[in-house]
């Protein structure tokens, strides 16, 4: 290709910037290119060889031809209120469809899927939350906030995913069936602890000192499970006299 000139290159990205703009591609990658482009070569800021050739062949293909039939279904699963937890996903469809981008194989079937899901809301059948299942991700929620930060530290994959769909959950009352169950299994150990709690009123413990090694105090459960809100397990107990609220970690069978 010829060498161009700086401002053949600054006349080409003014119009084909215009261009992208009245086709409607405002917020796609290649229009921010196009913007920062034409501010560095109006300011005689130079370009690297990648810059250079990115601009070079957009400008050579002009504005990108887009599937307006998908574009059009993908914005119409936007517009409906049941699609509020899968918002995300389908703007990065519609970006990368408006950016003249198809998506590939496993994006089309996954949107299919996407589709049946929405759908399925939008007519009262898609997967509803019970009340009890409510309370297990409420539960879950106290669980992943109250683990030390140290811990999600060494597994930021797994609290990544979890910050996700629970502030989805918050913002939205939704989450798909695959969702809740994921979170059950990561959290699988401690609500078995509830389902088969290690106390029961009435039962008789032991109360540990500071240390492992200073007195254990003899004292009685006075209260069922009691789950707190940064998600530790207490029991309230009757030990000297007195009703205390301990956590689990500090009781010990008899």
């Amino acid at each position: 290709m010829a060498r161009k000139s700086t401002q053949r290159r600054i006349t080409e990205t003014t119009e084909l910037l215009t261009a992208y703009e009245a086709a409607g591609f405002q917020d796609t990658r290649e229009t921010a290119f196009l913007k920062d482009m034409k501010v560095r070569l109006e300011s005689r800021k130079g370009l690297s060889t990648r810059m250079r050739k990115w601009l070079d062949t957009l400008i050579e293909n002009g504005v990108p031809t887009v599937n307006a039939s998908l574009l059009q279904q993908i914005t119409q699963l936007l517009d409906q209120p049941e699609s509020q937890h899968r918002v995300k996903v389908l703007s990065d469809f519609r970006k990368q469809i408006q950016s003249g981008r198809e998506l590939t194989e496993r994006q089309t079937k996954f949107l299919t899927a996407l589709k049946v899901e929405i759908n399925d809301l939008v007519e009262g059948k898609g997967f509803q939350l019970s009340e009890d299942q409510k309370c297990v991700l409420s539960r879950c929620n106290a669980f992943f906030t109250g683990i030390s930060p140290y811990y999600w530290q060494h597994r930021r994959g797994t609290a990544n995913m979890l910050w996700s769909i629970f502030d989805q959950y918050k913002r939205t009352q939704r989450v798909t069936e695959k969702q809740f169950h994921t979170v059950c299994k990561v959290f699988k150990a401690k609500l078995a602890k509830i389902e088969n709690p290690r106390f029961h009123e009435g039962d008789l413990a032991f109360l540990k000192g500071p240390k492992d090694y200073e007195k254990k105090f003899p004292c009685v459960i006075m209260s069922s499970l009691h789950i707190g809100e940064r998600g530790e397990f207490r029991y309230l107990v009757l030990t000297g006299g007195e009703k205390t609220w301990v956590e689990c970690k500090s009781l010990k069978k008899r």
